[in-house]
């Protein structure tokens, strides 16, 4: 996932429809980043990379889940059960710590219509 350049981003409040979108607690407070553009980033606001990881531990529940032929949505359904982290949680991580942008997680990442609206950052 990109990166916000450090030397140039700019803080802002999310609106509740950014809050919602990314399934974050509308009663808690955040401070997100947009892109500014400076010479040290060539004018787009972001500088390097970070990553966003999905892993799937192979617990014996899961083993059994993929031995018996479930779905895909059922074993992603027992691994979150088990906290499993999906990407877009990865993602949306990296924009409550100020690291990148909430438009750039809409861009990597699909949507988990698994998850609620209690995910916590």
């Amino acid at each position: 996932i990109r990166r916000l350049c450090h030397h140039c981003r700019e803080p802002y409040t999310p609106g509740e429809e950014s809050l919602i979108s990314l399934c974050l607690e509308k009663k808690n407070k955040y401070t997100f980043h947009k892109l500014a553009g400076c010479s040290l980033c060539r004018r787009t606001g972001y500088l390097g990379r970070s990553v966003i990881t999905e892993l799937l531990l192979l617990t014996p529940a899961i083993g059994n889940l993929i031995m018996a032929g479930e779905t895909a949505d059922t074993i992603k359904a027992a691994a979150r059960k088990g906290g499993m982290t999906t990407l877009r949680e990865s993602a949306v991580r990296k924009v409550v710590a100020g690291e990148t942008t909430v438009e750039e997680v809409f861009r990597v990442t699909m949507p988990d219509q698994d998850i609620g609206k209690n995910t916590e950052a």
